[in-house]
């Protein structure tokens, strides 16, 4: 604490500083005897408190007090004095003095305490008259709009940014409803902050948070209202929206051009079969039919399923295994499960799949009495799952590796693909042959 001492008695001022001291540990006490010390002590940054002696040899006690106020607005100015009446320290303490002290028997011991009494005192008040002013300019400056409403929505207070978002001139006295959509009922539904219209023209957007004001009673005074201006992110939001919807119509009918093209790459394959004179020809005419078949499958049931990333490989398996053997005299079993999986990973597993059924149909079951192919597909964990083609057919060339199996070239089409798929391909003879694909969910973009 920093003491301005005034007194030109130096017996007096002596006594004062020492007790000072002692009382108000910390304190540092600037003692002024003399007119041109007083002078000397004002430059100084500032005082919490001032303590003068009424009847000085140069000026009255009186003739300091304005000069000190001015210098230090804040500073607690106690006055002692042995001969001022009453009426004098009144009218000192009308001009801003904040307390005096009598000189009589004793008073030294007072003084600490009446300093430290008066400086808590004048920092109270002092905090209270910023707190109100730092409110109002917070309150005008923020860059958000802020209202007052009484339970009806009626605007008690309301701050520039707020008029300014609302097109308002005075908003005080209105209804919220005015320049809103909605009232207050409404924007009070749950506690998250809403986004709201404004009325008029140009419609602006504004993100509001109300908050209740309750009464000492505990019931509803008033509301706080918090308005943020998101008009511009409403407008990307909608444009982005727009972009969105214009290219999934786009990509819709990109999708829905290539499965008709596929169709009709499709009937061309098929037209020219007959055609062909040479067995081994027309096989490998019909091969082709049964890839571009599969996807066209695929790309049909993008199209259908409105999602353009992912395909339900189950429902796929399930399709293919009928169209694949329809018409012939081979047992299809289907067991899957609805299995959502990116569409890139979903053609290359498709693909392989096919590659699989077509390779037992046509080398697994010459001579077998009960043809039969198995389709199983089971989730691992959240992000892996298994495809499993079991046959009941004659297995293996004895002797051959099982990526060259009868020439080769439908196994090592079925090992790309599954290394396309990030899929650990696996073959055994299991009463026939048994093919596994392991294959992680996400899209392979992601791996």
């Amino acid at each position: 604490m920093d003491i301005l001492l005034v007194d030109d008695n130096e017996t007096d001022r002596l006594l004062m500083a020492r007790e000072l001291r002692r009382e108000l540990a910390g304190a540092t006490v600037v003692e002024v005897g003399a007119s041109g010390e007083f002078d000397e002590a004002l430059r100084r940054p500032g005082y919490d408190a001032a303590v003068i002696d009424y009847a000085l040899g140069w000026a009255r006690g009186t003739e300091l007090l304005p000069r000190i106020k001015v210098c230090y607005p804040g500073c607690a100015v106690v006055m002692v004095s042995g001969v001022v009446g009453e009426d004098v320290a009144v009218e000192a303490m009308k001009a801003g003095l904040d307390d005096y002290l009598m000189k009589k028997g004793g008073w030294h011991g007072l003084l600490g305490a009446t300093v430290a009494q008066n400086v808590a005192r004048k920092q109270r008040i002092n905090a209270s008259l910023v707190a109100p002013e730092l409110y109002v300019r917070l309150f005008d400056r923020v860059p958000v709009g802020v209202c007052h409403c009484t339970p009806d929505g009626i605007i008690l207070e309301a701050n520039p940014t707020f008029s300014h978002l609302v097109h308002a001139g005075t908003a005080r006295g209105h209804a919220l409803s005015e320049y809103i959509h909605g009232d207050i009922g409404d924007l009070m539904i749950g506690s998250a902050a809403v986004e709201v219209q404004v009325r008029g023209e140009e419609n602006g957007w504004l993100l509001a948070k109300l908050q209740k004001v309750q009464s000492s009673g505990g019931g509803l005074q008033s509301f706080e209202c918090v308005f943020a201006e998101i008009t511009q992110q409403k407008r990307t939001q909608f444009n982005l929206e727009t972009t969105i919807k214009e290219k999934e119509i786009l990509l819709h009918e990109l999708y829905h051009r290539v499965n008709n093209n596929l169709q009709v790459i499709l009937t061309f394959i098929q037209g020219a079969g007959p055609r062909m004179h040479d067995d081994a020809d027309r096989q490998v005419l019909l091969e082709v039919a049964s890839r571009v078949r599969s996807i066209a499958m695929m790309q049909d049931q993008l199209y259908r399923s409105g999602d353009l990333t992912r395909v339900d490989l189950g429902a796929y398996l399930r399709l293919l295994a009928r169209t694949m053997t329809e018409g012939i005299d081979v047992t299809a079993t289907v067991d899957v499960v609805p299995l959502s999986v990116p569409v890139d990973k979903a053609i290359s597993l498709g693909l392989a799949a096919n590659e699989i059924i077509l390779n037992c149909l046509k080398h697994a079951f010459r001579g077998v009495e009960h043809p039969r192919i198995d389709i199983i597909l089971r989730p691992l964990s959240d992000d892996e799952a298994l495809l499993t083609i079991h046959d009941n057919g004659v297995g293996f060339v004895v002797g051959a590796a099982p990526t060259h199996r009868h020439g080769g070239f439908g196994m090592k089409m079925i090992g790309a693909l599954a290394r396309q798929a990030k899929a650990t391909l696996d073959i055994s003879m299991d009463t026939g042959t048994r093919i596994t694909l392991r294959f992680p969910i996400s899209s392979m973009a992601n791996q």
